[in-house]
């Protein structure tokens, strides 16, 4: 909700310490020019409630399951080296971090069937994907002009409708 909120591209820590300092994550404003051309495509039809997706792994997480916990880390890392990624204009790094977190939330969620054939379909054309939330679109790195309507096509073929975002 924070994007919601203040609108725009912002890395945001959400880090033990500073939620237990803060009572709320650390944002920081990111200029939107640092992003590659991206697109979205989500699913025309109803997809899964968010919590139906995320309760198992709250559970999990207050359980100490180890593997939730490692990969959580990890993703939360991935935060940090996408925002460095961008700031040194590293698209390609940025692009292959998106992936990581795709993979990595894949181990520990359930990935509804029309999410995963949407990401498996915009990988095979050689965009990266993952999902923008808990399920029903995705977001990936176009390159080129080619690319953009490889993806328009085939994540098209799917019956996901694609946009190219603009920030202002």
């Amino acid at each position: 909700r924070v994007v919601q909120v203040y609108e725009g591209l912002f890395y945001m820590d959400f880090s033990q310490e500073i939620m237990e300092n803060l009572g709320h994550g650390a944002y920081q404003s990111l200029d939107p020019t640092l992003l590659p051309s991206l697109f979205v495509a989500h699913q025309r039809g109803p997809t899964k409630v968010s919590g139906q997706v995320l309760d198992d792994v709250r559970t999990r997480w207050e359980q100490g399951d180890g593997e939730v916990h490692e990969t959580l880390g990890r993703i939360a890392a991935l935060a940090t080296e996408g925002r460095d990624a961008l700031l040194e204009g590293k698209h390609r790094v940025f692009s292959s971090l998106m992936d990581e977190n795709f993979d990595l939330r894949r181990r520990i969620m359930r990935i509804g069937e029309g999410d995963l054939a949407l990401v498996e379909a915009a990988r095979s054309l050689g965009a990266s994907a993952k999902l923008t939330g808990s399920g029903g679109a995705i977001i990936g790195v176009l390159e080129g002009e080619e690319m953009k309507e490889q993806i328009q096509e085939g994540l098209g073929a799917l019956g996901a409708r694609v946009i190219e975002p603009t920030m202002v």
